[in-house]
């Protein structure tokens, strides 16, 4: 539907030969002209004046609200209602032409209590009505309230900090769901979508509780709905994708900002195939050459995925980024870097630099990173650009790769590399070698000693929770390969570094025998940041190794003890040339989960360390 749709030729030519009288006519409340205006405005130059936009306004004033709440003629009520809908239609066609220098501000700041006030009625009522001509009416008011964002970063901050708005800039998002089909509305911008951005942008940091409350559901309704719409749009393009998806990446880019409680609702995004969808998304805009509608969708899809990478536990997102062409958008983009201004191209440096490097410590990440090897062969010339800003930092992670794969090529070869092979029985609880065993053919996870215990583990509980077992030790499997990957980083990493290791401890604990030196690694750091640490008080055995692991909201902080000296192991290394045998010198590990919310790791570092929580002892596993 278009602007003029059912509408006469002869009604716009009166409008073209006498505006001041149709003019005249709607300010007196004829229905007939408002309307008129209403749908003529955005392609008649006559109506586009500031005498037109008083007129709007003056049916949208506290003072006519107040007639019709306190009037008890329902023919008198239904009028002041129809000429504020009709007005509020016309003032949302005001943003189609953008604000004009001729309107003042005041006029519109003045006017904004009742604009609000007939806003909240107005959407209330046609949420309800839930037709076409509703939806169509609903976006023409959030079109309407687009308008008067656009006059600035302070009135769009009066509008978000006035009481309520939140709740309706929400309302209006959720009634989006109905015009999911673009064909349906009036215009194929999603002014709903944004106006729930450009409200949720300036609000407090209690806007996202808000929006849950009056949303009725739980974070996983909000991110479902959100993903959803990202979804669709992305596998049923139109003309106006760019635009489309820019809105709604910008709705989740909002729910996901690190600066808001709710991290239920970011968590919540990043476990439904959030990132997944970030990066869909940014390959299609990248599909073109960047232009001015283009631009603004790639930049926002960089804020957007960037969030993501650190959220939840971080290391998921990171994985699935790389598995979905994160760093082939990356060398696409690498040499219109200037085009997307100077906070994303920080983002980008930071992914390149910092984030990416820093997970390949596990061996998951490792693995995907290494499956794109082939495609960078390929796509590499186009990140050659000497201009392009992230060059030699990609570079610098591709040797740092390179390096990790030779270490995991090493630890995949052990047969230890899942650590000991033993079970026990899911049924009798004998344990053995997993080799003497009958493992399920259902999860592939449960082991039973002899067929009897099978037999009769299915009939009692195992037929139950079958399927329920393969999907959560899956998770597990490759979370303890993670683990033990680390274990053997952290090892090679502290022996390769025994010099520099003794020199700092010469330092920092002179006199000190190295037999009561332990080991700090942060691995948050690219490069890692190494320490050392005082065990004499016998708080801590000897050969205790302290690391800090990347893990999205969460730090891991993952302890060891070594059976043998590393010290000694060390200088084995650089006296033969030879590597330690990590079988025979770790000894136990474990990990202790410390909430850091609200602080990222890579930067404020010192906060970091002042919030980090004393680890629990170790359990078994």
């Amino acid at each position: 539907m278009s602007f003029g749709d059912g509408y006469s030729d002869p009604a716009l030519r009166r409008i073209q030969r006498q505006p001041a009288q149709v003019i005249q006519e709607a300010r007196d409340g004829d229905l007939v002209s408002l309307n008129d205006i209403s749908h003529y405005l955005p392609i008649a130059p006559q109506l586009q004046t500031q005498e037109v936009l008083i007129m709007v306004l003056s049916h949208l004033t506290e003072s006519k609200l107040q007639e019709a709440i306190g009037n008890t003629s329902l023919e008198c009520i239904y009028l002041l209602t129809k000429r504020a809908d009709i007005a509020m239609i016309a003032l949302g066609a005001f943003s189609f032409i953008g604000p004009q220098d001729s309107f003042p501000e005041s006029l519109l700041s003045d006017s904004w209590p009742g604009i609000f006030q007939w806003a909240n009625i107005l959407v209330e009522s046609h949420v309800k009505e839930g037709t076409d001509e509703g939806q169509n009416t609903l976006e023409m008011i959030a079109s309407a309230l687009y308008f008067l964002a656009l006059y600035g970063v302070a009135f769009q901050s009066m509008m978000s900090a006035t009481p309520g708005m939140v709740e309706l800039a929400t309302h209006l998002w959720l009634s989006e769901e109905f015009s999911s089909n673009p064909e349906r509305t009036q215009s194929p911008f999603p002014y709903c979508s944004t106006v729930f951005y450009a409200i949720l942008d300036k609000a407090d940091s209690t806007a996202l509780n808000v929006v849950l409350r009056t949303a009725g559901g739980g974070a996983h309704d909000i991110a479902h709905t959100a993903l959803r719409r990202l979804r669709s749009t992305i596998a049923n393009p139109t003309p106006s994708f760019p635009i489309r998806a820019q809105m709604q990446i910008s709705v989740l880019f909002e729910m996901t900002r690190r600066d808001r409680p709710s991290f239920d609702l970011r968590r919540a995004i990043s476990s439904n195939d959030g990132t997944k969808l970030a990066v869909l998304a940014l390959r299609c805009f990248l599909t073109v050459p960047l232009s001015e509608v283009t631009t603004p969708a790639v930049r926002m899809a960089f804020k957007y995925l960037s969030n993501l990478l650190d959220a939840d536990e971080g290391v998921t997102n990171v994985r699935v980024a790389i598995e979905e062409g994160m760093l082939g958008a990356l060398i696409d983009i690498s040499s219109s870097l200037h085009l997307l201004g100077e906070d994303v191209r920080g983002l980008i440096a930071t992914i390149v630099g910092v984030t990416v490097p820093s997970h390949l410590i596990y061996h998951s990440v490792l693995c995907a990173f290494e499956s794109k090897i082939p495609q960078f062969e390929v796509l590499e010339g186009l990140a050659r650009d000497h201009r392009s800003p992230i060059r030699d930092s990609w570079y610098q992670m591709r040797e740092f790769a390179m390096k990790r794969f030779m270490m995991r090529l090493k630890f995949d070869r052990s047969p230890d590399a899942m650590g000991p092979q033993i079970t026990t029985c899911d049924q009798c609880q004998r344990s053995a070698s997993k080799d003497a065993f009958r493992r399920c053919s259902g999860c592939h996870v449960t082991y039973y000693c002899a067929k009897e215990c099978q037999l009769a583990a299915w009939k009692t509980k195992h037929r139950a929770e079958c399927k329920r077992k393969k999907e959560e030790c899956a998770k597990k499997a490759v979370k303890r390969k993670d683990r033990l990957f680390i274990s053997h980083i952290v090892v090679h990493d502290i022996c390769h570094n025994s010099p520099t290791l003794e020199k700092l401890a010469a330092r920092n604990l002179p006199g000190m025998p190295l037999s009561q030196v332990g080991f700090s690694v942060d691995y948050t750091c690219v490069p890692e940041r190494y320490g050392v640490v005082d065990l004499s008080s016998g708080s801590e055995p000897p050969g205790y190794v302290n690391c800090f692991i990347p893990s999205g909201e969460k730090c891991m902080q993952f302890r060891m003890i070594a059976k043998k000296s590393l010290w000694t192991e060390g200088r084995k290394l650089w006296g033969a040339g030879g590597m330690p045998n990590l079988e025979a010198t770790l000894n136990r590990s474990s990990e202790t989960y410390t909430i850091v919310d609200g602080v990222d790791i890579n930067i404020e570092r010192p906060v970091f360390y002042e919030l980090i929580e004393e680890p629990e002892e170790p359990t078994a596993e």
